[in-house]
């Protein structure tokens, strides 16, 4: 059930971050969530709607945002996005790679309507 708590959390944020704008309905919540960031996609996304049940965010739409792990090759310089478990720059086929995305979860951005 720690998906049902960070469904929560995020509503709570939601309603910190647009408390001046009352008279405005929510259209979509967009979040981003990192491939690494060890969230049940699944669970969330069916959770959300029990979560936001009763509350301003009910019939706001949620689109989720797969952000891929993004790594930063101390070889060559390049950013890259390996696949699989291979961790290898796509570039110059180093494995001296330091994480620099990929493990965020965030609100991403908010739809207000009148």
């Amino acid at each position: 059930m720690h998906e049902l708590s960070r469904c929560k959390s995020l509503i709570e944020q939601i309603q910190n971050s647009i408390s001046e704008y009352a008279e405005y309905k929510i259209k979509t919540i967009t979040v981003l969530v990192g491939e690494l960031s060890q969230i049940d996609l699944d669970e969330f996304v069916e959770l959300f709607p029990l979560a936001a049940k009763g509350t301003f965010v009910e019939k706001a739409e949620l689109i989720v945002k797969k952000d891929p792990a993004k790594y930063s090759c101390a070889n060559c310089s390049q950013l890259c996005t390996p696949k699989g478990s291979d961790l290898y720059c796509t570039f110059c086929q180093s494995s001296q790679l330091t994480l620099i995305s990929g493990t965020e979860f965030m609100l991403d951005s908010i739809e207000l309507t009148q």
